[in-house]
């Protein structure tokens, strides 16, 4: 009990992210600052992280309730893009997403790096994000050292 109860104080205020799986906040920031509308076909573990931190012009593609709420060819065509399977490259395309945002370890990356359709607007230690060619858009790079605090939702 008395481990428990300042552990369960400190979660109380806020859920720990951990920051393996998380997006740097640069990267939302980053979105936030295009404009109050587009879509950005995003990694379904950011989905929900990007609705509650994006304008609510902005559209994503899939998020963390892709069982209940996202069809199953959807999901599909997402896991397609993901890891560069047969006909998965034409997802943003399909979807006329307007910004892609993804870790930036996936086979789609590798992909949009060489796609004339797409362009580099935005990496981190984490993501990229990638603006359709001819978009508004310069490129920021960022490399952020450790945060005095771990990312939280409800975070910055």
């Amino acid at each position: 009990m008395a481990t428990a109860v300042p552990v369960a104080a400190i979660n109380v205020a806020a859920v720990r992210i951990d920051p393996r799986h998380a997006p740097e906040p640069g990267a939302v920031e980053f979105l936030r600052t295009r404009g109050g509308d587009g879509r950005v076909l995003t990694w379904f573990d950011w989905g929900e992280y990007a609705i509650w931190h994006l304008p609510v012009g902005m559209q994503v593609s899939i998020d963390g309730r892709r069982e209940t709420v996202y069809s199953t060819a959807l999901q599909d065509r997402h896991l397609r893009f993901y890891f560069d399977l047969s006909a998965g490259a034409a997802l943003p395309r399909e979807l006329n997403a307007d910004y892609v945002w993804l870790p930036r370890g996936l086979p789609a990356v590798r992909k949009l790096e060489t796609d004339d359709e797409w362009a580099l607007a935005y990496e981190d230690g984490q993501s990229v994000i990638f603006a359709r060619t001819g978009a508004d858009h310069s490129c920021e790079r960022l490399t952020r050292g450790a945060t005095a605090l771990p990312p939280s939702f409800p975070g910055p």
